[in-house]
């Protein structure tokens, strides 16, 4: 039990507190709960225009959307199921 326990909370850490995740635009759950995320994505919004100005050569479409997410939604099983969906633009 000791080792399972030590295993969720590595996992929840990790979890929260190092993994960036996708579906809120690559920060942790951590800088979204605390707000960092806003300073973050600002700092996208700025940087990658700048990048792709620098070097259009590496960028094939625009620049990502660093909008904050503030809802996100739990994937359905029927959503799993059907994998993942082309981006609508």
């Amino acid at each position: 039990m000791v080792e399972a326990e030590r295993w969720i909370a590595a996992f929840v850490q990790c979890y929260n507190h190092v993994h960036q995740h996708s579906a809120i635009h690559f920060v942790t759950r951590d800088d979204q709960h605390t707000g960092r995320d806003i300073a973050i994505l600002a700092q996208r919004e700025l940087v990658y225009p700048a990048a792709r100005a620098a070097h259009p050569e590496r960028w094939s479409r625009r620049t990502r959307d660093w909008t904050r997410i503030t809802t996100v939604r739990l994937t359905t099983e029927q959503q799993r199921r059907e994998g993942p969906q082309p981006a609508v633009d």
